[in-house]
């Protein structure tokens, strides 16, 4: 029994070797085109079209390619084509994240080989970008139904992790618009008194405020919160006025990039002995010492990767709309930073991970030294000739901890075209055509770029919603 898990352990380590070495990373070329495309030339749509062709590939990619091509098409104005790939990827992210389990030949499989499931914050992020198409759309119930999602989500994920993973307070605000746009003002007014709750500093929250009391014939409460925002006013007749509201998807999220070598994070070299000495112990491994496991790994990746921040110049906005001697402006207000979300995540569950990892290393080093012994064996025994008994050691022998921890390279797939950050803001200005301009500040508050869109007219019965994304 012994000699034959020990074959079949060495028939699998030859297989992942040859299928792993003959495999191309087709997404991380790919994105890399795509994101040249966006991100220099200004090209959204061009740069999906690199994308979509391989949207229904059923690949371990195949998820990261939908999120991309959707959030592109999505920047591209592209609302109904971006819908479509992205309710696919949700339903897929969902089903994914329920089918797969920790099997045991985890402990022969690269993590890379597997399904690409996505992390919280990007099967939350579908939802949000969902929400964001059907506003543009006009399709004010199925925005509310994915803004909703979001916060459903985000609860889910609460309970399941035990950590304090934030409120999206973007989606709680946009889920507010989109139930007055639907005329589900309670449920909207709701979720206000939640962002209230959380943070009473906002001013656009305390303007919503007020309308939603106006709105439902709420005077007591419409005084409470004149008085809690006094340096807010609304605006006379704002029912008979066009909601005009700014999104500005700010910058690029985080990417996860290579930590180096294994053995060089401080009380790694500590923790993978102890874990090491007592993997052998479990597997009763005879002759398989510390010291060689060790010198396996010397030269082993980093399995768990770690984000970096992608610097922009542009922090913030301006749209302004002229008519006349009117002038109305609207300033980006940040409510969710995908950023701040994305790398307190990783980093409060880090040490689980690690714990995790280690005990996992340490297995499959052990594993692979006992299957180099098995191969040594199994040669002799067979009597091998020259060309078998280098092909059973190549695969499982020679090299054994290149073959072990090879494999064991970090997962460096993450959704690139996310941005860092939304803002918004929201004003009720009289129908009409308007001069429109916009301008973009750094952090610092001084002017980056400014320049003039034209004229838009502001229609009776219907929103004006401007979505601008800056990745510089």
């Amino acid at each position: 029994m012994i000699l034959k898990l020990r074959k079949s352990t060495i028939a699998s380590f030859a297989l992942l070797f040859l299928g792993l070495a003959c495999g191309k990373e087709k997404y991380t070329v790919l994105i890399k085109d795509a994101e040249t495309t966006y991100y220099q030339k200004r090209d959204p749509k061009l740069a999906s079209q690199k994308l979509i062709p391989h949207v229904n590939e059923e690949d371990e990619d195949q998820l990261l390619f939908m999120y991309e091509a959707g959030m592109l098409l999505h920047h591209a104005k592209q609302f109904e084509t971006s819908n479509k790939i992205l309710l696919d990827a949700d339903k897929r992210a969902e089903n994914l994240a329920i089918s797969i389990t920790d099997e045991i030949s985890s402990y022969l499989i690269n993590e890379r080989g597997k399904p690409y499931k996505g992390e919280d914050y990007e099967r939350v992020m579908v939802n949000m970008v969902l929400g964001l198409n059907f506003l543009q759309l006009g399709k004010y119930d199925d925005a509310l139904v994915e803004f909703k999602r979001v916060n459903i989500k985000l609860n889910s994920i609460k309970k399941r992790t035990k950590s304090l993973y934030k409120v999206n307070l973007m989606a709680k605000y946009l889920a507010a618009f989109s139930a007055q746009l639907a005329q589900e003002y309670e449920y909207g007014y709701v979720e206000l008194k939640q962002i209230h709750k959380i943070d009473s500093r906002i001013d656009l929250v305390g303007a919503q405020l007020m309308r939603f009391a106006k709105i439902q014939k709420y005077a007591d409460d419409y005084v409470k919160w004149k008085s809690k925002y006094s340096k807010v006013k609304i605006e006379k007749s704002f029912q008979s006025k066009i909601p005009v509201m700014l999104v500005h998807e700010s910058g690029k999220a985080p990417i996860k990039v290579s930590r180096g070598k294994l053995l060089e994070e401080p009380g790694m070299l500590i923790a993978l002995r102890a874990a090491i000495h007592t993997a052998i112990i479990a597997e009763s491994a005879a002759g398989i010492t510390v010291a060689a496991a060790i010198g396996a790994l010397a030269m082993a990746e980093h399995p768990i990767p770690k984000y970096i921040k992608r610097d922009a110049t542009i922090s913030s906005m301006r749209l302004t709309l002229e008519q006349n001697n009117n002038r109305h402006v609207l300033k980006s207000y940040t409510l969710n930073s995908i950023e701040d979300t994305m790398i307190k995540n990783f980093e409060d569950h880090y040490v689980s991970i690690r714990n995790n990892m280690i005990k996992r290393s340490a297995v499959k080093v052990v594993a692979s030294l006992i299957a180099q012994k098995a191969a040594e064996a199994t040669a002799k025994a067979l009597k091998a000739d020259g060309g078998l008994a280098a092909l059973i050691g190549f695969a499982a022998g020679a090299a054994v901890g290149i073959a072990t921890l090879a494999f064991e390279k970090p997962d460096l797939r993450c959704w690139h075209t996310l941005p860092k950050s939304y803002a918004t803001d929201l004003k009720y200005i009289k129908p009409g055509q308007y001069n429109m301009k916009l301008s973009y500040y750094d952090k610092g508050g001084s002017l980056v770029e400014e320049n003039s869109r034209g004229v838009v007219e502001l229609k009776k019965g219907q929103p004006f919603i401007y979505i601008d994304r800056t990745t510089d």
